[in-house]
């Protein structure tokens, strides 16, 4: 967390002066996200799946190319699996996603299409509750994604704006830490497999001022990852493996976003 941290203030500190001399906006986006995760096994049967909705904001703070932000999602959503024995488990998640995010757009002139690029940095935390004498599990997935897509816009009457965007994903470095203290095996790291993904979103933009703009918007986003290695853990008595299956996420987010222009 230190690195990364440390590496988006470098990203700040350098966007500094060409923001001071370009124009200025930041936006804050209140919605709701429709959370659907899955583990899979080798043969592609679901293990477990966890839906629901999680509200969440965003803020953004952009310049004429350059934008900078974060999303935040927390909720609670149902979970459906089975235990380590394969009994059948029906219990609650508590879910919370954090990423930050720079993103460039190489404009044009008439600024109706554009491609774009950015980085992000993901934190998730995945409380699954305990229930019927199971145990809960507490799990943290941190990775990087590279995206790079397209953004098209259509004007319209009485100062509205249509917006679609299309972009690729590609996740790196991914990993996840598993809470098995209270069973004496500590908090092992799993690396996990890196996967492609996609990203899309619809808007409609209308202009309430000179200096303020409003946007109603859908966006589909889907990741996954790939099935981690197994790895021997003790609690100094026994030695098991466990490993991560195979998982991809599906996250629908509709939401309001204002945006003031300084």
């Amino acid at each position: 967390m230190r690195y990364t941290l440390n590496l988006l203030s470098i990203i700040i500190i350098s966007l500094t002066p060409s923001i001071l001399h370009a124009e200025f906006s930041l936006s804050i986006s209140p919605g709701i996200s429709h959370f659907n995760y899955k583990e899979t096994d080798t043969g592609g049967a679901v293990l477990n799946a966890e839906t629901g909705f999680i509200p969440g904001f965003s803020l953004i703070a952009s310049n004429n190319s350059h934008s900078f932000g974060s999303h935040f999602f927390t909720g609670n959503v149902e979970y459906d699996g089975q235990t380590q024995s394969g009994i059948p488990h029906t219990t609650d998640t508590d879910e919370s996603l954090y990423y930050l995010f720079y993103r460039y757009d190489f404009k044009n002139i008439n600024d109706q299409k554009n491609i774009f690029i950015g980085i992000n940095y993901n934190y998730w935390e995945r409380l699954i509750k305990a229930k019927n004498n199971v145990s809960a599990l507490y799990e943290e997935y941190r990775w990087w994604q590279l995206e790079a897509g397209v953004k098209l816009s259509k004007t319209i009457k009485n100062n509205k704006k249509i917006i679609f965007e299309l972009a690729g994903l590609q996740t790196f470095n991914s990993n996840i830490i598993v809470d098995l203290d209270n069973l004496g095996y500590g908090s092992p790291r799993l690396a996990l497999g890196n996967k492609s993904g996609i990203r899309n979103l619809l808007g409609l933009d209308i202009k309430l001022n000179k200096n303020t703009d409003i946007r109603f918007a859908a966006e589909y986003k889907y990741w996954g990852f790939g099935r981690s290695n197994a790895k021997a853990i003790s609690n100094g008595s026994r030695t098991v493996s466990i490993l991560e299956p195979e998982s991809t996420t599906k996250l629908w987010r509709f939401f309001i976003q204002i945006t003031q222009y300084f």
